[in-house]
């Protein structure tokens, strides 16, 4: 599990090796990966900037002509503290 605060930007790396070379994907339930902010790339995973909805499971899967493998990450988004504290009581 990776935990990551909102707004800041995160990169993660999935990697496989194999002959031939397998492609890389990654995927998250009902999400569109290359949506503007988070973006899919040779294996990495950037989200600029992250933000709560963003996370959950992600899913990182490698294959070519034999096969494939894969594996699951979770991605844990916390809020910074202020960010509670919007209302105020009279």
């Amino acid at each position: 599990m990776i935990t990551a605060n909102e707004f800041e930007n995160l990169t993660v790396f999935c990697e496989a090796y194999g002959n031939p070379q397998p492609a890389i994907q990654w995927s998250k339930a009902f999400t569109s990966i290359n949506n503007g902010r988070m973006r899919s790339k040779n294996g990495l995973l950037s989200f600029r900037p992250l933000r709560v909805e963003d996370g959950g499971s992600y899913l990182c899967k490698a294959t070519n002509l034999f096969g494939f493998i894969q594996t699951l990450m979770h991605i844990n988004v916390q809020r910074p503290l202020g960010m509670y504290n919007k209302c105020k009581r009279r």
